[in-house]
Parts: structure tokens; C-alpha cells; sequence
């Protein structure tokens, strides 16, 4: 088949991926494909049962899909296999040999490695936290894994929930990574304080301290928001407080987990522009809450805005002392 012109590409390109990246049919037999498991990439997803029994059938059958590619990247004298576990189990309980495509990459470092099994398996798309984990995202940011996946959430969330993205994309796991990295400091702050009290440790909640990690009044709020000590009745650091500790279940029910964070993002928004300003909250309404679109003394005074978010993102920031 004669491809328009539009669709090749050059010379060099096609030479330079060429020396990086090889696909060539085999036929797998299950010895093989025991083989080629023991070098399963550490980071992959549980094995789904239920998907493997169902491509053992279509092998039984014989309408499995010939070429169906695995990948492996090799990293010096390792070898990775990023995609195809599925298949190679599958394979095994057939016990049937299948033509499969086995694309090969050689990589340079882990990153790589990690880049590859990020945009793998577009059916049964990467969690966020499996993503995360193939980058060792807590060796990165020097935290546990548990802090290092919440952190990046909320950093993501931040980007794309709360003001759409600077380019209209989405940012990829390595952009986010980098952006924490930058804005560790905002987290360790909003950790020490959330955790003094009880406070739900959330994405919503989390975002809201990087957003205000800056600000004059954040040690006022945050410690009365988490201790919930030296309350006035109108408080509305007692307010948030409520919020957190029970009404937002209320008031949120049946919402998505974006709309669940953004809400808490939000509602504390409301709460902190009140306290900057040194006024009360008489009756909390959540939906008047939910319009608030500044955030005082912070890189949002001028509204969540792509612009507000690069300056958060973006310029050089030195942490203040704590």
C-alpha cells in the first residue's frame, strides 16, 4: 500500500527511531511466554482475571487477534515488559501459540522506562497512582507514597479542575511531578497543620493550602481550622471546620470526586477570603460558597485564571521561613 506523502517521515527521523525502537512478529508459545513474564515491569496493574479467562477463549476459539502487540523496554542488560501481560497469561492458559507483534524499546534511564508504560495500554487506561509509582514519585519528592499521590493529585487538580489548563491539555505525569517538586515547600506547610487536627486529608483541602501556603493569615486559619480551638460562634474558620468534619457529605451527595474536590476547594476559599477580611459567617450557603472565584492575599487574588495559575506554577519561588 502506497501511504501519501504527508504520512512518511524523513529520512533521519525514521533512521534515529529505527535505532531506539524495533516491532517484529513472533509466535509466542506458552514456554515463551513464561519466559518473557519473568521480566514483568514492577509497576504494572493487577492481573484481571475475568480479562485473561476472556482472551484465553478467543484464543481457544481461534478468533484472537494476530499482531496483537506486547511491548518490553530494555534498559542495559534488563528487560522490561511494559504491555502484554494479559496476553502472555492468557496465551499460557490457552496453551496455544499466537503471532503476536513484540515491540522492543531501548531506553537510556528509568524515566524512559516509566515514560513508555505511561502511554501504554490506551483500552484499560494507567491509574494515576500506577503512573506515579513507575516514576518512584516518593523517591522524587522525598516523601511517602501515600503523600507523594496526594500531593501530585492536587497539584493536577489545581491545574485542571480549578482553572482548565495553560495550553487547554492535559499536563503529563512527568509536568506534575516537576510542578511538586517546585512547590514541596506549599506541602509540607499545609501537612503540618492539617495533621495537628483531624481535618480530612484531601485533594480539595490540600489544594486550598498550596493556593494560600503564602498568605499572611495562613497559620491563623489553618491552625484554627485543624485544632478547632478559640472558636467565636461566626468563626468562620469554624464554619470550614463544620464543613469538613460532616456537612459536605450532606451537601455534596451523588457529586463526582471532581466536583466533591472542587467543592471543598471552594467552600475553604469562601472561608479564608471571610477571615482575611476579618468578617463573620453567620449561616453557612454552601452554594453561594461554591461561586467563590478569588482567593485574597494569594497568587489567586485575581481570580482562579490560567495566569493566577502560572504564577503559582511557574515563577521561581523562594519558601518563606516557617
Amino acid at each position: 500500500m502506497e501511504y501519501p506523502a504527508r504520512c512518511r517521515m524523513g529520512k533521519k527521523k525514521a533512521a534515529a527511531i529505527k535505532e531506539r525502537v524495533s516491532l517484529e512478529l513472533l509466535e509466542v508459545s506458552p514456554e515463551m511466554a513464561k519466559e518473557i513474564l519473568e521480566c514483568n515491569y514492577q509497576h504494572q496493574r493487577r492481573l484481571d482475571p475475568k480479562h485473561v479467562n476472556y482472551l484465553a477463549f478467543e484464543m481457544s476459539m481461534g478468533r484472537f487477534m494476530e499482531g496483537t502487540k506486547i511491548h518490553i523496554c530494555v534498559l542495559g542488560d534488563d528487560r522490561f515488559l511494559i504491555n502484554g501481560q494479559h496476553t502472555l497469561n492468557a496465551l499460557i492458559q490457552s496453551g496455544k501459540q499466537q503471532t503476536l507483534g513484540v515491540q522492543t524499546t531501548i531506553c537510556s534511564d528509568s524515566t524512559q522506562v516509566a515514560d513508555c508504560f505511561a502511554h501504554e495500554d490506551g483500552h484499560l487506561r494507567r491509574s494515576k497512582r500506577t503512573v506515579y509509582r513507575g516514576y518512584n514519585i516518593s523517591k522524587i519528592l522525598g516523601l511517602s507514597l501515600a503523600d507523594s499521590e496526594l500531593f501530585a493529585s492536587a497539584c493536577e487538580f489545581l491545574f485542571m479542575d480549578l482553572t482548565g489548563t495553560l495550553e487547554d491539555r492535559k499536563p503529563t505525569p512527568i509536568e506534575i511531578i516537576h510542578i511538586a517538586q517546585q512547590l514541596k515547600w506549599r506541602f509540607d506547610k499545609i501537612k503540618i497543620a492539617t495533621r495537628r487536627g483531624s481535618v480530612p486529608y484531601s485533594v480539595g483541602v490540600t489544594g486550598l493550602g498550596l493556593a494560600t501556603a503564602n498568605a499572611e493569615y495562613y497559620h491563623e486559619f489553618w491552625d484554627g481550622v485543624a485544632t478547632g480551638e478559640q472558636f467565636t460562634r461566626n468563626d468562620p474558620r469554624k464554619a470550614y471546620r463544620d464543613f469538613l468534619m460532616g456537612d459536605h457529605k450532606t451537601a455534596l451527595q451523588k457529586q463526582s470526586w471532581v466536583k466533591n474536590s472542587l467543592a471543598l476547594f471552594k467552600v475553604g476559599a469562601f472561608c479564608f477570603n471571610k477571615f482575611a477580611a476579618g468578617k463573620e459567617i453567620r449561616q453557612m450557603n454552601v452554594a453561594s460558597a461554591l461561586q467563590t472565584n478569588v482567593l485574597q492575599a494569594t497568587k489567586f487574588a485575581e481570580g482562579f485564571t490560567p495566569k493566577s495559575l502560572k504564577k503559582l506554577f511557574y515563577e521561581e519561588e523562594v519558601a518563606p521561613n516557617v
